[in-house]
This record gives structure tokens, sequence and C-alpha cells, in this order.
């Protein structure tokens, strides 16, 4: 007896669940490649940040002769927070020379940098401190750039942002000291929120001054900025510069 033929068996269909779900694998997996080629397209960027020229120069001495060496001397100790040999060096030339505005504004500086806390402020005594000798620097030299520049930074620790931008502003219009004068308002602008002057201010002196404090000071503005935008590829590319320029000179770095 043959056998009955048997029935063809019908075609699955795919569960109404299936199609969805590999549309959504497969927007997840175009997604991801997107992001994969815009991450390399960032990595081969080419990011910028400025370095000195080829005609940059060392900062100028603060005045002329044997009394500029000194005082050259002593804003050296300054500079690297080397706070008690400064003092020697600017009490020694005050016994030669009493009659030194600047020895008193630099002695302005040297109080304020010891009251300096944690919190960008400045200890009330040292800023007494400070106004003392600046009294004294002022009686023998009125229109003193440095005198104007360290109370702008008095100021500055005060938060006082617009009365330490008019010192600064002040202690340019002298036309000496400007170099000081411009990280001073360069200080004053990235605190105030004031991003590009700051940046445009930090970038004049990068160019111009070819290595010490002036240009570590510029670039910890530079990365406020970069902070402040949220920028932060030219930041590590900044931090990058900054190390490699250390590495060369064998200096640490101070802000």
């Amino acid at each position: 007896m043959a056998a009955e033929p048997t029935a063809l068996a019908k075609p699955r269909k795919p569960p109404a669940w299936r199609l969805p779900v590999l549309i959504v694998v497969l927007l997840a997996l175009l997604g991801w490649l997107g992001v994969f080629l815009v991450s390399n397209a960032l990595g081969r960027q080419v990011i910028r940040v400025p370095i000195a020229e080829a005609d940059a120069v060392l900062e100028p001495p603060p005045a002329a002769g044997v009394e500029g060496e000194v005082l050259a001397e002593a804003r050296a100790h300054l500079d690297s927070y080397r706070l008690d040999d400064a003092e020697v060096v600017l009490r020694r030339l005050l016994r030669d020379n009493p009659k030194s505005a600047m020895a008193h504004a630099y002695l302005a500086r040297l109080a304020y940098r010891r009251g300096q806390m944690t919190d960008g402020s400045c200890a009330a005594d040292a800023v007494a401190a400070a106004e003392r000798e600046l009294a004294l620097a002022d009686a023998l030299e009125p229109e003193l750039a440095d005198s104007k520049i360290a109370r702008g930074y008095l100021a500055y620790f005060a938060r006082d942002y617009a009365r330490a931008k008019a010192f600064g502003l002040a202690a340019e219009r002298t036309g000496t000291n400007a170099l000081r004068a411009s990280l001073l308002l360069a200080d004053v602008a990235s605190k105030a929120g004031a991003l590009d002057e700051a940046e445009q201010r930090a970038n004049a002196l990068v160019f111009r001054i070819r290595e010490g404090y002036l240009v570590d000071h510029a670039y910890g503005v530079l990365a406020e900025v970069y902070t402040a935008r949220r920028e932060y590829r030219r930041r590590a590319a900044l931090r990058r510069v900054v190390e490699e320029r250390r590495a060369r000179s064998g200096r640490g770095g101070n802000r």
C-alpha cells in the first residue's frame, strides 16, 4: 500500500519584534562608526598653541646701571619665591641707596607674596606691609609703574577687578615695565571673564619673551582661558609645550 504524501511545511514568519531590534542594532553600529570617524579626525587635527617667535628676547632689567643689576637679581628671587633671598638683596640695596623707590616697590611685592593664601586672597597683615612699602615708594617716585602694578595685584587679591585693571592701565600709560603691566591685565581679564583679552595679552607675552617667569605665568593664564572655554585639547597641547620648555631649561615652574 502506497504511503500517503505528506503535506509541505509552511514557512514560519519571523517574530514581529525581530525587525525593530535589527534596525536598532544597525543604527547603534552606524552611530559607533560615526563617533570613531569623528574621533580619528580630531586625532589628526593640528592643535596650535603659542610659542616664542624667532626674535623673542629676555625680559629687560628693571633699571639701568649697577642698581638695575641688583634689582634684576631681586626680581629673579621674587619670581621664584625665594623671598628671604630677595629681602636680603633689597635691604642691602636700600642701605646703599635709601632713595631707591624700586626697592620699596619690590618689598611691597615681597610682602604680598608672603601673604598669598590658597584661596587666592592675601592676608591682611601682608597687605598692610605692602601698603607701607608702597607709601615709601610713592614719596620717592609718585608715578612708578611697579608701584601701580603692586597696587593692582593687591586689588586683584581682593577680587576688585575693576580697580586692579585701572592700576594696570595706569602702569601701562607710564611707558615703563609694560610687560609686567600687561601680565597683571591678563590675570585680571582671565578672572573677570574677559577671556579674549586675557588670551590676547598672554599670547603677546609668549610671542615676545623667550623664557622666564613672564612666559611661565602667561602660559598659566592661557591654561585658565582654555579651561574656562572647555578647550581641553588645546589645554593638553599647552601642557606638553610647557613641560618640554621646562625639561630643556631644567626649571620647575611657579605661577
